[in-house]
């Protein structure tokens, strides 16, 4: 098994990010996913490799320019060319600080419009020609990233989304055909998948397809994880319980080869600690009884 990495969101308050690693260091973490809710400057940047800890980068991150919205897929040239060169400054960071890939959320098939209590909200009335100009739009950007990775020799991930019901057919990479038609079409060493479990709860509710169906496709692509459960409704990133469908998941497709990342939110870091020795501890037990984590 791979190191546990533990995202930067897991604390549901904003701090500057060396703040957020030293309260994490300060519980013995030592692998640490930079994304949302910290804040950093460009010169903070040239520290990363003083912090000691194994990093991975994920999405908007580092978090500026604050104004622009990331998505590969945009209908607004403009927008898509920031969104591509946002990335492929990240992948740059990514291998002046030896971290070996950078994960980005898909494309939505249109840019946002609001942002309310259940994240983004899109406009209405969104089109299949939408959908498949909005797709060629994200293998376009995708195909400049890699020639970028293939230089750098970090790899880039794209992370499966979510989609609640209000946001069916608005987003790209959610449904097991897409997965099968992305990696169709793009076959590269340095391309990958980022399986959320929590984003696969949610939309295969909404979709109404099987997890098991999502996973055969999707397994061979799989080079990380992000780890949370939710009621399959809203995207609550709660921790997974000991029952929890994600615990079952890891088991049955051999998952935890690949990094896993703690994506779930905590009030505090006392309840983070204990949550994650908990962690820790359970995948522990699946490693070393796996035909019993498996019900065999």
């Amino acid at each position: 098994m791979n190191e546990i990495f533990v995202s930067t969101s897991c604390i549901r308050r904003t701090v500057p990010l060396e703040e957020r690693i030293a309260s994490y260091k300060s519980i013995n973490i030592c692998a640490v996913e930079l994304g949302s809710r910290v804040t950093t400057t460009p010169t903070a940047l040239d520290s990363l490799k003083n912090f000691g800890i194994l990093l991975l980068i994920h999405n908007f991150f580092p978090p500026y320019p604050e104004t622009l919205i990331l998505n590969l897929a945009s209908p607004d040239e403009a927008i898509r060319r920031e969104s591509v060169d946002f990335a492929s400054r990240a992948i740059t960071l990514c291998a002046e600080n030896t971290v070996p890939f950078y994960s980005i959320h898909s494309g939505f098939v249109q840019d946002p419009v609001a942002e309310g209590k259940n994240g983004f909200a899109f406009p209405d009335n969104i089109s299949e020609k939408d959908y498949e100009e909005s797709f060629d739009r994200f293998l376009g950007s995708l195909e400049i990233l890699l020639k970028k990775c293939e230089e750098t020799g970090v790899s880039l991930l794209v992370e499966n989304n979510v989609c609640i019901l209000a946001n069916k057919g608005k987003l790209l990479l959610q449904r097991p055909d897409e997965v099968a038609r992305l990696f169709k079409e793009i076959d590269s060493p340095y391309f990958g998948l980022l399986l959320d479990t929590g984003h696969l709860k949610i939309s295969s509710k909404t979709w109404d397809f099987g997890i098991d169906d999502f996973m055969e496709v999707a397994k061979p692509h799989v080079r990380a994880l992000h780890i949370n459960d939710n009621d399959g409704i809203a995207d609550s990133h709660r921790p997974p319980s000991d029952e929890s469908f994600v615990f079952d998941l890891l088991t049955r497709y051999n998952l935890l080869e690949a990094p896993v990342v703690i994506e779930a939110e905590f009030p505090t870091m006392e309840a983070f600690e204990k949550y994650l020795r908990f962690f820790e501890q359970k995948i522990r037990h699946i490693n070393k009884h796996p035909l019993e984590a498996r019900g065999e």
